[in-house]
């Protein structure tokens, strides 16, 4: 858009792409009040949102499974770590941890497909995403990982009556730039072409961990309708349960550490500060384009593309931070995220069928990066590129719908655990009715 400084940084491709600005999910009947969990794990999360809580044999790491009080989709759940000394990012778990929690992925991708339960809860035609968010280190304004820091991964089964209702818009037809910047971030496309330059720099080729790097294509995406963000095509959906995808996750994580430290170097000179309410001073802009010379890694286009965000940029000063902290909505719009901020996700285009026992295919793990956007993942959704959900307008679920969407969750729970149990890759478990009783009452 001409109004728009971040305007240069949006490909043609990204004009035609879909976007959902309102979609509307199912929500409990009885609204509450959201807030972050600034606390302790035990004090958030009601005990009727536990669905079981266990701890990976050989690791202090506790992981709860949660029934969400705020859905996202008809069929939705969490694996939170449930520690009390917040860990944040993938590298902050064990290996053993976050195997337990990946692994339950392709478990759950065959367990819809299974005629069975796929007849029993009306998902033929469903879709399905898995993802989690990453943003340590902002506090002070909406962002993807802003109600709860505790690494968290999401599974989504997307109801086909659900799809069915997503309303999309062409991109390019959304005029307020806010909304606009909400919904494909400014760097939506120069984020995943840096990553790509520095992966090839660091691991010199196109696969990694035996997944196929995607290079960065906005006219494919637009086409196919595929996910924001660098996307890796994985050999199938059991390959999220290996050793090799848990590397690719940590290796895409570590980098773009890395190179988020890289840049905050080079456009304000100093290291991100990690602090509420502080932005540092940026450097002028032949400054910032001499220091971007010094990194090995960028292509010249991501370079150049590099320098035109360093103009779209503008300085916090320390006289607005009262205002922005009295207007949520201005904080939002006005002040980038402050730190890294990151979605990544694994998806299929391909719908669930019962028909397909193996899950559908192609399977893509991408990683989309934000800026200003206040929202989390995009997940391409019902045709979109991006979603931004509505709880509170949806319509509410019915006694039979919330007696469903807990069977479903509690028969694959019950079934995940008994697995894991029987492999003595489990302890402490806990499962539903131990959190109904009164603590001292828990069997």
């Amino acid at each position: 858009m001409s109004d728009d400084p971040f305007g240069p940084l949006y490909p043609a491709a990204a004009e035609r792409m879909a976007v959902a600005t309102r979609m509307l999910v199912p929500r409990r009947p009885r609204l509450i009040a959201s807030r972050g969990n600034t606390g302790r794990f035990e004090d958030f999360y009601a005990p009727e949102c536990r669905l079981a809580q266990f701890t990976p044999t050989g690791t202090d790491e506790r992981i709860a499974v949660i029934d969400k009080a705020f859905p996202h989709a008809r069929y939705d759940f969490m694996y939170v770590v449930a520690n009390d000394d917040v860990r944040c990012a993938p590298d902050e778990l064990s290996d053993t941890a976050l195997a337990v929690m990946l692994d339950a992925v392709p478990e759950f991708v065959r367990f819809v497909a299974e005629d069975e339960v796929n007849r029993a809860y009306g998902l033929d035609g469903s879709a399905l995403t898995f993802g989690f968010n990453h943003d340590r280190d902002t506090t002070d304004r909406d962002n993807g990982q802003f109600y709860e820091k505790r690494f968290h991964l999401h599974f989504n089964c997307w109801a086909r009556q659900e799809l069915a209702a997503v309303r999309t818009r062409r991109f390019g037809d959304v005029p307020d730039p806010r909304i606009r910047r909400t919904m494909l971030d400014p760097v939506s496309f120069l984020g995943p072409a840096v990553l790509y330059d520095a992966l090839r720099h660091r691991f010199a080729a196109d696969g990694l961990h035996g997944a196929r790097t995607l290079a960065p294509d906005p006219d494919r995406d637009a086409a196919l309708g595929l996910p924001l963000g660098l996307k890796f095509e994985l050999p199938g959906w059991d390959h999220v349960a290996t050793a090799d995808c848990r590397r690719l996750i940590r290796d895409l994580h570590a980098t773009s550490e890395q190179v988020y430290r890289d840049l905050h170097l080079a456009f304000t000179g100093a290291e991100p500060p990690a602090r509420a309410w502080y932005r540092s001073p940026l450097l002028p802009p032949g400054a910032v384009a001499a220091r971007l010379a010094a990194l090995p890694y960028l292509s010249a286009a991501t370079r150049e593309a590099l320098v035109v965000l360093r103009a779209a940029l503008r300085d916090a000063p320390a006289a607005d931070m009262p205002g922005l902290r009295r207007d949520p909505n201005l904080a939002a719009a006005k002040l980038v995220l402050a730190g890294l901020d990151y979605h990544l996700g694994i998806y299929s285009p391909t719908r669930v069928s019962h028909t397909d026992p193996d899950g559908p295919t192609p399977v893509y793990l991408y990683l989309q990066f934000k800026l200003l956007s206040r929202i989390g993942g995009g997940p391409a959704v019902g045709g979109a590129a991006a979603v931004q959900v509505d709880r509170a307008g949806g319509a509410p679920f019915t006694d039979g719908e919330l007696d469903a969407r807990r069977s479903l969750l509690e028969a694959f729970t019950d079934r995940r655990l008994d697995r894991l149990d029987r492999l003595g890759a489990v302890q402490d478990v806990l499962r539903t009715a131990a959190f109904a009783a009164p603590p001292g009452e828990r069997p």
